[in-house]
């Protein structure tokens, strides 16, 4: 009987939850995704930049809203990764 018990809280231990596969693994896709579109999009503004010598190289906010989908896109493949039947 006592083996029983003990067999079910180690069965416990091992379930539980993973927080470093569910929370650390989506802000590592997030900041990976929010940094390739940032850096996309500042190469894009130079390159016209130096194409066009009238135009101005300028970031502005709007340029991190446009980013900001690398942040939705990475993070819910992760997120969703860690859903995944095996």
């Amino acid at each position: 009987m006592a083996e029983n018990t003990i067999q079910k809280i180690k069965t416990e231990r091992t379930k539980s939850i993973n927080w470093t596969a569910l929370i650390v693994k989506p802000i590592k896709g997030w900041l990976f995704g929010f940094a390739m579109f940032f850096a996309v999009v500042i190469f894009t503004k130079l390159l016209s930049s130096a194409i066009n010598p009238d135009s101005v190289f300028i970031v502005e906010i709007d340029d991190a809203y446009l980013s900001f989908i690398g942040f939705v896109l990475p993070f819910l493949i992760k997120l969703l990764e860690n859903f995944r039947s095996e």
